[in-house]
């Protein structure tokens, strides 16, 4: 365990490490628990060397580090067999050291690791770092305009990796604290509009379940019909350091939010101030499904109340149940 590192340069040579155990990187842990300025880069050097059989109970089972200043200069013929952790089998690396997990790429590809059978719970059996993205997955196009109904659900779908594109799933929700919230243009005048009544945004805040985060019901009412941009933050409680390291690959839609069409009814809330668009019900024998009929609004039906509205027959069709055919007469 490697805490005083403002010094600290480590080259291992022909080594093995075996059956080690620690709550995180059970081989060693090169944890960086004082404020070093950036100038200042640490490096390790391994070669020819051995981590069996080691197992952290949280991350990283035969190497830890959270250290942004390491720097791995020389990497060669290093093997990693049957480790295992929660996250990264064999190494994490906390912090986002980018240049670490940039050697790391490069030493994957040019074969100076190899990694066998280690395993981990969440992500990572080899190789896992930090959160580090939030993948947008959700069909809409985030680059034109989506035209949402007043008051319509809009279904939003991600997912949480890390720096390797490696889905974390967090079974054991160590990163449940970390979610997403929708809001309109930015905080400030999200804040504003929300305050004054113009906008309403529900069901807004989802969080990761087994890598996936679901805003499913999420609904935006406005008194003024108008074009927005939809903006995805990232937040976490207060105990936590995640977020702020936590990067989209797009976070912003340009959304239109529409009024209801002709056909439609307008349900006003309680403080008639905002409303949502319903389809009009009619009577259960009313064949809408079949395609023979439809469902017309009645006069001042506020509450869609399916004994208000009329169930018209489609062209071609007549009778109480609009299932008999109309026939042209033959001259």
């Amino acid at each position: 365990y490697f805490k005083d590192i403002t010094s600290l340069n480590l080259k291992i040579i022909s080594s093995h490490f075996k059956n080690n155990y620690a709550l995180n990187g059970a081989a060693f842990n090169i944890n960086s628990i004082k404020k070093i300025d950036n100038v200042t880069t640490n490096y390790l050097e391994v070669i020819d060397t051995e981590f069996i059989n080691n197992r952290a109970e949280y991350f990283g089972g035969a190497i830890f580090t959270d250290y942004a200043n390491l720097d791995l200069v020389h990497i060669t013929n290093v093997t990693f067999i049957g480790n295992k952790a929660y996250a990264g089998g064999a190494i994490y690396i906390q912090n986002h050291n980018f240049t670490l997990t940039k050697e790391i790429d490069m030493k994957e590809n040019t074969k100076s690791y190899t990694f066998i059978n280690n395993t981990s719970e969440s992500h990572g059996n080899n190789i896992a770092t930090d959160p580090s993205y939030i993948e947008f997955l959700s069909n809409y196009p985030t680059n034109h305009i989506t035209n949402l109904t007043n008051g319509d659900n809009l279904l939003l779908e991600f997912e949480l990796k890390d720096h390797f594109n490696q889905i974390i799933l967090d079974n054991s929700k160590i990163y449940d604290d970390i979610m997403i919230k929708a809001i309109v243009e930015n905080e400030e005048i999200y804040e504003k509009l929300t305050l004054n009544n113009e906008i309403l945004m529900e069901n807004n805040v989802c969080f990761f379940i087994k890598g996936k985060c679901y805003l499913k019901y999420l609904k935006i009412y406005s008194k003024e019909i108008s074009k927005f941009q939809l903006k995805l933050l990232v937040e976490e409680n207060k105990n936590s350091n995640h977020s702020s390291s936590i990067h989209f690959q797009k976070n912003t839609m340009n959304v239109s939010l529409l009024d209801c069409q002709n056909n439609q009814i307008k349900i006003y809330s309680k403080n008639n101030i905002f409303y949502h668009c319903e389809n009009p019900l009619c009577h259960l024998e009313c064949p809408v499904e079949n395609g023979t009929a439809i469902c017309i609004p009645g006069p001042n039906n506020n509450n869609n109340d399916r004994k208000y509205n009329q169930c018209k027959c489609q062209s071609g069709w007549t009778g109480t149940k609009c299932d008999i055919i109309v026939r042209e007469s033959l001259k």
